[in-house]
C-alpha cells in the first residue's frame, strides 16, 4: 500500500519485490475532500488469489469505513462489498460503520488512523477479522459484519479491549494484540483470554508514589487501560485496576499514605482488598496531557500536611485543605506544567510555562511564595535556540537557589539538541551552566530529579533510557542495568526509605538501589501552624530524607505538652498564646541532620481584638480563607448583589439556588476560614464574633405553595451551659418576595444540606449562634415549596472574654 495525497494506492510484485506494478481497476479513488489515506490488506492460505481490503477515510457525507473490497484475482481487479452502496455515507441500519465505537455501527468517525487490522481465516477465505475500537466478524467474505462484544462488554466470553492494532491467525488460533495488552483465542474467535501476564508492557501515562510510611503505595494512569493501583501487598499480583479509561494522572499524599490522587477523584485506600476505597472531590487537577513537557503535577508543602500547589490552566494554585478548595495564586497567561517547592525554604517556588507547541517554553521564580515571580529563562544563545522545547525542573534539597533543567523535546527524535541538553543555575536562575556532555548525544528527556541529600546526584529519564551523575561524577553515566533496551521514563522518583530509584515507564515500573546513598536532611510539617484554644493540638510529621536503616527522631516542642518527642509523627498539645519554635533531629546509617523553624507555631490570642472580616458580605469574592465545598460540581454558591434594608445590612449576599436541584442528600458547605473549627460534622465560628444574619427568599410563579421561613431549637446539640432560654418555634409565611432579620448571632452560618422529600424541594440552612454568653444551640431554617434562598451577614470585632 502507498498513501499519496488523500488517497491509497495498491501496488503488487509478482517477483519478489524486485519491481511493483500499481493496480487500479475497481480501486477506490478519493477526491479532495473526501479522502482515503489508510488501508490494511489480508490474504487466505485457503485461496491465495482472493485478497481482501480495508479502507477508511471520508466520503459522501461519512467519515470511518470508507469500504471494504475483494479481489479474486492476486488485486488485478476489485469489486465493492460493504457496507451499504458505498464509499462511505452516514451510518445507517444498511450502511454500518465499523470504525466507530457503536456495536451496532450506528454511529460516524473513529480513530482509524489509530487502530485498524484486518486478517482472514487460513482455512477459510469468507471469514474476516475486522479490529478497530471494536472487533467485528464477517463469515460471507466480507458482504455482512457482526460486532460479538462492545468495547465496554467485558462480560461477554468473546470479548476483547478496545483500540485493536493487529490480528494474527495460527491455525484454530487467532491472537489479538490491542490498547488491553494480548487476547488469545483457541477456538478461531467464539471466546477470548487474556495472554500477557509476565510481560512488561503497560504504557504508565502518569506515575506517583508515597513518602516513607506509603513508599510501597503507588499509583498510575495507563489511558485507555484505567488506573493501576498498589497498596503494599493488599492485592493479589500486588496490582489493581482501578477507575475508568483515559487515566493519565497519578499522586500519592507523602504523609497520608491512604490518600491518592487519580483522574477520577482522591481515593482513600481502604488497606483491604474485600472493601471498596473511598472516593472524594479533588477541586483542580493539575494539567495533564499524552504531550511531553505539557502536564503539571503536584507539588507538596514541605511544611504543611494539608498544602500543595498544581497547575491547572494557565494559573498556578494553592490548597491548604487538602484538595477540598483551591486558591489562584498567580496567572500566567501561559499553560503551568513542571513546579517546584524548594525543600529546604517553601517561599521559593519554580515554575515552567507552556504557551503552544512551537511557542517560547519559558521557566520563573518566585521568592514569596508565588505572589510576585521573575522569568529566569535561559537565554537563546545559552541553550543554542529551539526555544520552543519545553523544561523540566529540580531544586536542591538545602539551597533553593541551587536547580538543574532538563529540556524535554515533545518529539521522539528532534530537535537535534545534542550539547544543550541540561543545565544548571546556583543563583536561582539568573546564570545557568552547560552540564551536558557527550554520553547525552541523541538523548531526549523526559523528566528529571534530583536525589536529595547528596551532592548533586542527579537522574535523567529519557525517552530510551535513565542516566545519572553527580558533582564527584559529573559524567553522565547510563544507569540502564534491568531495564528493557528501550523504555521511555515517564517520571522517576526516589524512594529514600529503602535506598531505591523508581522509574514509571511506557513499560511497566521497574525499581533500582540508588547509585550513591543519600546523606540525613532533616525536615517536617504538621496539619496547622495556627491555633486557638478551641483547638490547641498540632499534628507533626517527619518529612525527612531519611533512610530506613537505623533511623531514629529527637523532636523537640518548647511550650507544648510533650515538650520533646522520639516518635515520628507526635501530636503536641499548646496551653498559653504565644509563637513556639520546633526542632526535628534525625539520624539513620548515613548519618544526622538537625532543623528548627523558629515562631512555626502560632498560639493566636483572642483575649483582645479578634481577626474577623468585617463587611464580609460586601466581597466579591469568597473572603480571604473561607471556602465553598461543593462536592459534585453542579449547584453551590454564588455572590449576588442584594437590597439593604433595614433588616439586613449587607449589600452582598452568598446565594443558593436549589428550585431545579434534585440530588438526593447531596451537601454544600460554606466555611469560614481560619476562624472555624469542626464539630459534629458542622463548623462553628469562634467567639468574638457579633454576627448579625438575615435570610432573602425568592419565589417562583411555577410553584403554587407559599415559602416559609421556620426557625426551630434542636436541644439535642445543646453544648455547653446549665440550660437555655429563648425557647420558641416560630414559622413565619412569606409572601412573592420577603426578608426576615434572624437576630444576631456569635456564630456564622455554615453547611447546607439539600434533600427531595417528594416534591416540592426542600433546603436546609444550618446555623449554629449564641444566645446567651458560653451557651451553643443548633438551630434549623427551613425554606419550603423551592425558588432561591439569600443569606447574608455582617460581622464586627466585640471585645470577649476567652472562647472555652
Amino acid at each position: 500500500m502507498k498513501q499519496t495525497g488523500v488517497v491509497t494506492q495498491f501496488w503488487r510484485s509478482t517477483n519478489s519485490g524486485v519491481s511493483f506494478t500499481q493496480m487500479t481497476t475497481g480501486w477506490p479513488v478519493a477526491a479532495a475532500p473526501d479522502e482515503q489515506e489508510r488501508t490494511e490488506i489480508a490474504v487466505s492460505a485457503a485461496a491465495p488469489n482472493t485478497v481482501y481490503a480495508l479502507c477508511t477515510g471520508v466520503a459522501d457525507g461519512g467519515s470511518g469505513l470508507y469500504g471494504v473490497y475483494k479481489s479474486i484475482d492476486s488485486g488485478t481487479s476489485w469489486t465493492f462489498q460493504c457496507c451499504g452502496t458505498g464509499p462511505g455515507g452516514v451510518p445507517s441500519p444498511t450502511n454500518i460503520n465499523m470504525m466507530g465505537w457503536d456495536d451496532l455501527g450506528q454511529d460516524d468517525g473513529g480513530q482509524y488512523y489509530y487502530d485498524l487490522t484486518l486478517a482472514v481465516d487460513p482455512a477459510n477465505a469468507n471469514k474476516l477479522q475486522v479490529g478497530a475500537v471494536n472487533r467485528w466478524v464477517s463469515t460471507d467474505g466480507g458482504i455482512t459484519f457482526t460486532c460479538p462484544a462492545k468495547w465496554s462488554h467485558s462480560y461477554k466470553a468473546d470479548y476483547v479491549h478496545a483500540d485493536n492494532h493487529d490480528i494474527r491467525y495460527y491455525g484454530s488460533e487467532v491472537w489479538v494484540a490491542n490498547d488491553g495488552g494480548i487476547f488469545y483465542s483457541s477456538d478461531g474467535g467464539a471466546t477470548f483470554n487474556r495472554r500477557m501476564f509476565g510481560i512488561a508492557g503497560t504504557d504508565f501515562w502518569g506515575f506517583g508514589a508515597g513518602g516513607w510510611t506509603g513508599s510501597n503505595v503507588m499509583l498510575g494512569g495507563t489511558y485507555h487501560n484505567g488506573t493501576l493501583l498498589k497498596d503494599n501487598n493488599v492485592y493479589i499480583n500486588g496490582w489493581v485496576c482501578t477507575d475508568g479509561g483515559d487515566g493519565i494522572r497519578g499522586f500519592v499524599h507523602p504523609q497520608y499514605d491512604r490518600r491518592a490522587l487519580s483522574d477520577y477523584g482522591y481515593k482513600t485506600l481502604s488497606g483491604d482488598r474485600n472493601v471498596n476505597n473511598g472516593n472524594s472531590n479533588w477541586a483542580r487537577q493539575p494539567n495533564a496531557s499524552y504531550i511531553t513537557g505539557e502536564s503539571s503535577e503536584v507539588a507538596w508543602h514541605p511544611n504543611l500536611v494539608n498544602s500543595a500547589y498544581v497547575g491547572n490552566g494557565n494559573s498556578l494554585w494553592r490548597t491548604d485543605d487538602n484538595g477540598a478548595s483551591f486558591a489562584e495564586v498567580y496567572n500566567f497567561n501561559e499553560k503551568v506544567t513542571s513546579i517546584e517547592v524548594s525543600f529546604s525554604d517553601p517561599n521559593t517556588l519554580y515554575a515552567c510555562t507552556y504557551i503552544d507547541w512551537w511557542g517560547v517554553k519559558k521557566v520563573w521564580r518566585s521568592t514569596n511564595a508565588g505572589a510576585n515571580w521573575t522569568e529566569i529563562t535561559p537565554s537563546s544563545g545559552t541553550i543554542n535556540g529551539n526555544t520552543w522545547v519545553p523544561y523540566d525542573i529540580a531544586v536542591s534539597a538545602t539551597d533553593p537557589q541551587t536547580i538543574w533543567l532538563a529540556r524535554t523535546s515533545q518529539y521522539g527524535d528532534y530537535p537535534n539538541i545534542n550539547g544543550y541538553v541540561v543545565f544548571k543555575s546556583i543563583n536561582g536562575g539568573t546564570s545557568w551552566t552547560n552540564i551536558t556532555d557527550a554520553n547525552l548525544n541523541n538523548e531526549w528527556p523526559s523528566n528529571i530529579a534530583h536525589q536529595l541529600g547528596t551532592n548533586g546526584g542527579l537522574y535523567i529519564g529519557t525517552r530510551r533510557a535513565v542516566y545519572f551523575r553527580s558533582d564527584a561524577a559529573p559524567a553522565w553515566t547510563l544507569w540502564n542495568s534491568g531495564l528493557p533496551a528501550r523504555i521511555y521514563s515517564t517520571r522517576l522518583l526516589i524512594n529514600y526509605r529503602d535506598g531505591k530509584i523508581r522509574n514509571g515507564t511506557d513499560r511497566s515500573v521497574w525499581e533500582s538501589p540508588l547509585e550513591i546513598a543519600s546523606a540525613p536532611v532533616a525536615n517536617f510539617c504538621a496539619d496547622k501552624r495556627t491555633i486557638t484554644c478551641l483547638a490547641p493540638s498540632v499534628q507533626f510529621y517527619d518529612s525527612s530524607v531519611l533512610s530506613g536503616n537505623g533511623n531514629s527522631w529527637s523532636w523537640s516542642f518548647p511550650g507544648g505538652s510533650p515538650s520533646s518527642s522520639t516518635g515520628r509523627s507526635p501530636l503536641v498539645v499548646y496551653s498559653t498564646p504565644g509563637t513556639y519554635d520546633v526542632t526535628l533531629t534525625v539520624t539513620d546509617a548515613n548519618g544526622t541532620s538537625t532543623k528548627t523553624i523558629t515562631a512555626f507555631i502560632n498560639y493566636a490570642n483572642f483575649t483582645a481584638s479578634t481577626p474577623v472580616i468585617a463587611n464580609a458580605e460586601d466581597q466579591l469574592i469568597t473572603p480571604s480563607g473561607w471556602r465553598l465545598d461543593n462536592p459534585d460540581g453542579l449547584d453551590s454558591w454564588t455572590n449576588v448583589a442584594v437590597t439593604a434594608d433595614a433588616n439586613g445590612v449587607a449589600g452582598r449576599a452568598w446565594r443558593i439556588d436549589y428550585y431545579y436541584y434534585n440530588a438526593l442528600g447531596q451537601v454544600d458547605r460554606l466555611f469560614a476560614g481560619d476562624l472555624a473549627r469542626r464539630k459534629r460534622g458542622y463548623a462553628a465560628a469562634i467567639p468574638p464574633c457579633v454576627q448579625t444574619l438575615w435570610c432573602q427568599l425568592h419565589r417562583r410563579p411555577t410553584r403554587g405553595d407559599q415559602h416559609h421561613l421556620r426557625e426551630q431549637l434542636d436541644p439535642a446539640l445543646l453544648r455547653g451551659g446549665p440550660g437555655l432560654r429563648d425557647h420558641h418555634d416560630r414559622r413565619q409565611s412569606m409572601g412573592t418576595n420577603g426578608r426576615e432579620p434572624m437576630g444576631t448571632a456569635r456564630h456564622r452560618p455554615e453547611r447546607v444540606r439539600r434533600t427531595k422529600r417528594g416534591d416540592p424541594f426542600h433546603r436546609h440552612l444550618r446555623l449554629r449562634r449564641s444566645l446567651v454568653p458560653g451557651q451553643h444551640q443548633h438551630r434549623e431554617q427551613r425554606c419550603e415549596a423551592g425558588g432561591e434562598g439569600s443569606v447574608g451577614w455582617s460581622l464586627r470585632q466585640q471585645h470577649a472574654a476567652h472562647a472555652r
